[in-house]
């Protein structure tokens, strides 16, 4: 039960971290390329890619707040009263849902921004 434990805790800070490395990247790419002025990305610009140009530099800190927030959940679920196994079930699917986050904000922002602009006036 202690592995189980163990594993469920570090799966939870890589979690954490890739919240926090997705977040740092891209925070970064939004600084290098100003979402703001999208008329160089060609004369048509999706639909989606100028929703997501709307949207993106508020990505951060949504990953900012998705890592509070699942901190305060798995605080909550660990200080319950459930049995162990319930325990580390909610921590590794809070790890998850943060995996999943961290990976899809910034997948969005580079298909959205620098895929879907080049292939939509290549045609």
């Amino acid at each position: 039960m202690k592995i189980r434990i163990g594993l469920t805790l570090w799966i939870f800070a890589v979690s954490l971290a890739a919240l926090a490395a997705g977040a740092a990247n891209l925070d970064i790419a939004l600084g290098l390329y100003s979402p703001l002025d999208p008329t160089y990305l060609g004369p048509r610009v999706p639909a989606f890619t100028r929703s997501v140009i709307e949207a993106a530099p508020r990505y951060p800190l949504y990953m900012v707040v998705a890592a509070v927030v699942s901190v305060l959940v798995a605080l909550y679920f660990w200080r319950s009263r459930r049995p162990t196994e319930t325990k580390t079930f909610a921590v590794t699917l809070l790890a998850a849902v943060n995996i999943a986050i961290a990976s899809f904000l910034p997948m969005t922002f580079y298909v959205a921004y620098f895929v879907l602009p080049k292939a939509a006036n290549s045609v």
